[in-house]
């Protein structure tokens, strides 16, 4: 996060802003804290490495039983692909970060009065910090094309969802996978499995990785 003293001095000089989509003093995120912070829990809670069939593994501890039940999981499968892309979070496009946010607000399926105003409230929120990207400063406009903002509290969340879209529509379009599982954190995914196709061969499995963009 850059401060905004600092954004006229910056621009003059040519140099990089930040990597943040999103600027504003500190009062401003004590002020909306008490807006985020409920459903920040929730989702925490829906895909906490504690339960067993999640596939947002946030929360996975080292010295636990967590590694040994994804283990599990995956050991069936007949091939275990793990991913790391590279230039994730600038590259998201706001299209999909907007349907990240839907599919995590229709996952927490509140149902209560006062839990609709607030997934109001944090839609708003939602849309004027990830999404909405033209802020004004100093005579400056800044515009955002896409990106997740890093350093924030949503950031591994709403990039598991992205990254799990992303694989997900990518090898339910490959030819001659029978089946599949997908586990993610961020831009990091654990994939398990079966295909036709040979995958120990060194040529087969360039092939593979090329019609995943990888």
């Amino acid at each position: 996060m850059v401060k905004l003293s600092e954004v006229p001095e910056k621009m003059a000089q040519g140099k990089a802003l930040t990597r943040a989509v999103s600027v504003g003093e500190p009062s401003e995120h004590y002020l909306f804290y008490p807006l985020y912070n409920p459903l920040f829990r929730r989702i925490t809670q829906l895909v906490s490495a504690s339960n067993v069939n999640a596939v947002i593994q946030i929360g996975v501890r080292k010295n636990s039983r967590d590694w040994p039940r994804l283990w599990e999981r995956f050991s069936q499968y007949d091939y275990i692909l793990t991913t790391d892309w590279s230039g994730f979070d600038t590259s998201i496009s706001p299209e999909l970060l907007r349907l990240a946010w839907d599919i995590l607000v229709k996952a927490v399926d509140l149902h209560r009065e006062e839990d609709r105003i607030l997934i109001a409230n944090l839609t708003n929120l939602y849309e004027m910090n990830f999404v909405g990207g033209i802020m004004h400063h100093a005579g400056y406009t800044l515009a955002k094309e896409g990106g997740i903002p890093s350093g924030s509290i949503l950031t591994s969340i709403v990039g598991s969802v992205v990254n799990y879209i992303v694989l997900k529509a990518l090898l339910s379009d490959l030819p001659n996978i029978k089946a599949f599982e997908i586990s993610v954190y961020g831009d990091d995914a654990i994939v398990g499995l079966n295909t036709e196709d040979d995958l120990v061969n060194p040529k087969i499995k360039r092939a593979f990785l090329h019609r995943l963009a990888m």
